[in-house]
């Protein structure tokens, strides 16, 4: 039996001065942990003395000093970079290790920000996720015929939520265990920070959803902490959507939901503030679709997203040919009305893609997503008088980048038949066309300009 160190960490007294060392060390112990396999033996070595180990990680920053005189000794070598090491500068040794950038540089301004539990809430959401990485990779060189029970696709992060919501939680968390899946996480979140965001992190890497239902009060860790477990949840969620994108997966690997009950009554303006601000935020919603039905409603689009069938659906269903397309909004009551619209931009040379009202409730939610996703325009056509209704589109084209749109639109807009100032306040993100009296083609010479 060998008596090496499982894991040794190589660093300088100056970089574990606010715990930075001790929160990786940390890190790979509960990793390894939640692997169900036995605790590593981890040694934190300064530089200038040496270990026998498995895995060595050197952390390197602008307080390590004479790079081209450090040796690491070590079967497997990990960098972690905390600043911009140039290679030329490294020893033969340190130049075969593999690197793990943890700092960010603004190309603008050069400055750099080191990925730490005291940086701003986005920095440390990379920091999870490159905590995550280093540890998986470590696992894999300690444990490398381990096998894993866990099946990916038949497991779900369902987040922890606000009191108010405990019943829509137990309820969502019944049925897909009902159905087979396995829902985690399986005990209660811890309430120390930092740990709650190695638990997440690592939950999030076992699943390829996670679900997020929002309520109407504040699931808060304690007086001290400004952020509550729902949002930090919903932010770790967002960062390892960009994670799975950056290494080839798509959302077929990892998708999110956020649910908020139709019938959500908010304790306060601050409470509803807060969701509304969410609904507009890009970021937090990431990968995401939020959905806004009755809980039995979700439970299929629930079930239905998780199936079998679902990838196969998609990739056997006809492909549609989004080149020069418009996708006309309209209410399914308004579709007469809209004709002449739809008429004029077809004439035009444009394909029309137009929403759907008949079918099942997730087939039409998906022609809807899939329509903002692809298509080169948007018009929201507005006859019924319903300011809430096109606001609601609007609220649609803004969260695309969210369902996955990775284009810009040549043109959007939306087309009154009469004046609305509350419609007419959204003229900073999308153009209002407001017609004169009866639809003449003319009114959409601007908006037909921009498509070509």
């Amino acid at each position: 039996m060998s008596n090496k160190t499982d894991i040794a960490i190589y660093y300088t007294s100056a970089d574990n001065a606010e715990g930075w060392v001790d929160v990786l060390s940390n890190f790979l112990v509960h990793y390894v942990e939640q692997k169900k396999a036995p605790s590593p033996s981890i040694q934190l070595v300064e530089y200038g003395n040496s270990s026998e180990c498995n895995v060595a990680i050197a952390v390197l920053s602008n307080n390590t000093i004479d790079l081209d005189k450090i040796e690491v000794k070590g079967e497997n070598l990990f960098i972690a970079e905390k600043a911009e090491i140039q290679t030329v500068s490294l020893s033969s040794t340190l130049g075969n290790g593999k690197k793990y950038r943890f700092f960010e540089k603004d190309a603008e301004t050069g400055q750099t920000s080191i990925f730490n539990t005291n940086a701003t809430s986005d920095i440390k959401s990379l920091y999870w996720m490159k905590l995550l990485d280093i540890a998986k990779d470590v696992f894999e060189i300690l444990h490398p015929n381990s096998t894993t029970t866990i099946n990916k696709g038949k497991t779900i992060y369902l987040a922890e939520v606000s009191n108010d919501q405990l019943k829509n939680r137990d309820a969502i968390k019944r049925e897909l265990q009902r159905h087979g899946f396995n829902v985690v996480p399986s005990s209660p979140l811890p309430e120390n920070l930092n740990q709650l965001k190695e638990v997440v992190v690592q939950e999030l890497d076992n699943c390829s959803l996670s679900i997020h239902i929002v309520g109407s009060e504040d699931a808060t860790l304690n007086s001290s902490i400004s952020e509550s477990k729902v949002e930090i949840q919903n932010q770790l969620a967002s960062q390892y959507v960009d994670k799975v994108y950056s290494e080839g997966g798509t959302s077929f690997n990892f998708s999110r939901f956020l649910w908020i009950s139709p019938d959500l009554q908010f304790q306060n303006e601050q409470q509803q503030d807060k969701v509304d601000e969410l609904k507009r935020d890009i970021e937090a919603l990431k990968g995401a679709e939020i959905v806004q039905t009755p809980m039995e409603i979700f439970k299929s689009i629930v079930l239905y997203r998780m199936s079998d069938n679902y990838k196969h659906e998609v990739e056997e269903k006809e492909e549609i040919d989004y080149t020069n397309s418009v996708y006309v909004i309209f209410d399914q009551f308004e579709k007469d009305s809209a004709k002449p619209i739809v008429d004029a931009i077809s004439a035009s040379g444009k394909k029309v893609l137009e929403p759907i009202f008949e079918g099942e409730q997730i087939e039409i939610i998906n022609h809807h997503r899939n329509c903002l996703v692809n298509c080169d325009s948007l018009l929201v056509v507005y006859h019924n008088n319903n300011p809430k209704w096109a606001l609601s589109k609007v609220n649609d084209m803004r969260k695309s980048p969210g369902f996955g749109r990775i284009k810009r639109f040549k043109s959007k807009a939306i087309y009154l038949d009469r004046q609305d100032t509350e419609v007419e306040k959204s003229n900073e993100i999308i153009d209002i066309i407001t017609s004169s009296g009866q639809f003449s083609t003319k009114d959409l010479d601007g908006f037909l300009s921009k498509l070509n």
